[in-house]
C-alpha cells in the first residue's frame, strides 16, 4: 500500500487559499525561491533578484505581473509566493 503523501490535501488548501487561480510551484522555482530567502527576510531585493521573483510569481500562479517598485503589492507578492512555497508537492 502507498502512503499518501498528502499532495490532495496541498493542493486543495492553495485553491481554497487563491480561488480562482492554477497554483503549482514547480520545484526549480522552489529550489529558486530557497535561494532567494535571504534578500527576501531583509526586505530588500536588488533588480535582478525582483525579476526572479516576478518570474516565479508569474510561473506560480499562471499571472502575467510586472515589476515595479510599489512596496505593498512586493510584499503581498512574498507572502503569496511564501505560502505557495510551504504547501507545494516535494514529491
Amino acid at each position: 500500500m502507498v502512503e499518501d503523501c498528502g499532495c490532495e490535501d496541498r493542493q486543495k488548501k492553495l485553491n481554497e487559499m487563491f480561488p480562482g487561480k492554477k497554483v503549482k510551484m514547480s520545484e526549480r522555482d522552489a529550489e529558486m525561491w530557497e535561494r532567494m530567502q535571504i534578500s527576501v527576510k531583509g526586505g530588500r531585493l536588488n533588480r535582478s533578484e525582483g525579476k526572479v521573483m516576478y518570474q516565479i510569481y508569474n510561473r506560480t500562479f499562471n499571472a502575467a505581473a510586472k515589476p515595479c517598485n510599489c512596496t505593498g503589492k512586493n510584499a503581498d507578492m512574498v507572502q503569496k509566493l511564501q505560502r505557495a512555497y510551504e504547501l507545494r508537492c516535494e514529491s
